[in-house]
């Protein structure tokens, strides 16, 4: 019988809030000579990106190097804004959020960078509920490294059996099984709300 958790672990990007790179891409595209896909692969496949997500590169050294990788033609506070405006929050997650807020503690562990997180927390008002975050680019570590999934536990307040780590990615899950979380696949918040329920984090329906 699977232990009734006390603390939820969310992930942010694809379970709370949705996002298309390929916005910024297409925006950015537009004070560059870069197609979208050409923006697109010297970025993100380039590591350029993750070396942003995991704090090595600030803000501006991200965007010095973004700009010379590019040839882009903009400030840093307009790239910051094309960055950033990508995101919507995922219809139904907000009320599933307070529901497991009034009986559970809530945690948020993300792979993300300082303007993405900034612009989520401006624009979404629910990520005010949470009890904690765990930021890759504050923690120097990213998922599925398994010492980013030990700094959220250590904020958990509940030991690793009685957290449960919800993500889209399976591999990021099977990251936080192995130090004994309960796991699950984000795929849609009807089928999240169906497990919650199940697994006793939310009252049954009248």
């Amino acid at each position: 019988m699977t232990t009734v958790p006390k603390t939820i672990i969310f992930d942010l990007g694809k379970v709370i809030v949705g996002f298309d790179h390929m916005t910024f891409c297409r925006n950015a595209s537009h004070f560059c000579e870069v197609s979208p896909a050409a923006v697109y692969d010297r970025l993100f496949l380039s590591g350029l990106v993750s070396r942003f997500d995991d704090g090595t590169l600030s803000g501006e050294a991200f965007f010095k190097a973004a700009c010379a990788d590019l040839g882009m033609r903009a400030d840093i506070d307009l790239f910051a804004r094309l960055w950033s405006d990508i995101f919507t929050l995922t219809s139904g997650i907000e009320q599933l959020l307070i529901d497991v807020k009034q009986r559970l503690r809530i945690v948020c562990l993300s792979n993300t960078n300082p303007w993405h997180f900034s612009w989520c927390r401006e624009h979404f008002k629910i990520l005010d509920s949470f009890d904690a975050f765990i930021l890759s680019y504050k923690e120097g570590c990213c998922k599925p490294d398994l010492e980013i999934y030990r700094r959220a536990l250590a904020k958990s307040q509940a030991p690793p059996e009685q957290c449960l780590f919800i993500d889209d990615s399976a591999e990021n899950v099977a990251a936080a099984r192995q130090l004994a979380m309960q796991g699950l696949v984000f795929s849609s918040v009807d089928a999240l709300e169906k497990d919650l329920r199940e697994r006793g984090c939310l009252q049954h329906a009248a």
